[in-house]
């Protein structure tokens, strides 16, 4: 097996390109064509394939995981980078999966934690309505905590999008590192 020089993703033997970057692998020419060549026989130099429009097999393969570790921080989109080959065998992918995940779920606790207190806030400061001075027995929400709910919810968006934003722009640097506060705690590696 062959470890790119740039990224240190393992490859097979006959690879051109890395798989997780798409770099070129450092096999040079000669060793190359010394290795193909018959005993007794001199190795000739190959020469590229002239104008034959686009061949596939001559093209390296896109290098799709940078996207997949962007994706991985936008809502549930990182299961496309746990689910889909070869991306989810890529150490960066996994690695920006697991941030994901843990973003994921911190963000659902603290949107259930505020939905809990909206709706405790909503018994504590209801206000019943009246008609013609006596009390009906039916309920509203006051203004107060209208504010207050409005409040929660717009802190759990505000964590939600700094962890998504973050995560995003140390991707786009190429540095993979754990979010703030939570990114230790993913347990998927």
């Amino acid at each position: 097996m062959k470890f790119c020089t740039k990224c240190g993703y393992q490859n097979a033997d006959d690879a051109r390109f890395c798989q997780s970057c798409g770099a070129p692998m450092n096999v040079s020419q000669a060793q190359t064509d010394t290795s193909s060549a018959q005993p007794g026989t001199q190795a000739q130099p190959q020469t590229p394939p002239q104008n034959q429009g686009y061949q596939q097999q001559n093209l390296p393969q896109a290098d799709n995981s940078h996207l997949f570790c962007i994706l991985s921080y936008i809502g549930v989109l990182w299961l496309f980078g746990l689910l889909l080959a070869p991306e989810k065998f890529n150490p960066r992918v996994k690695f920006n999966v697991g941030q994901g995940i843990i973003a994921s779920i911190v963000s659902v606790g603290l949107s259930l934690v505020a939905w809990i207190l909206t709706l405790i806030v909503n018994l504590i400061f209801r206000v019943e309505k009246t008609l013609f001075g006596y009390g009906t027995g039916v309920y509203e929400i006051s203004p107060v905590a209208t504010v207050i709910s409005s409040i929660l919810w717009v802190a759990v968006g505000a964590v939600s999008i700094a962890l998504m934003v973050y995560g995003i722009v140390k991707v786009t640097k190429h540095e993979d590192t754990y979010l703030p506060i939570i990114g230790k705690y993913a347990f998927y590696k």
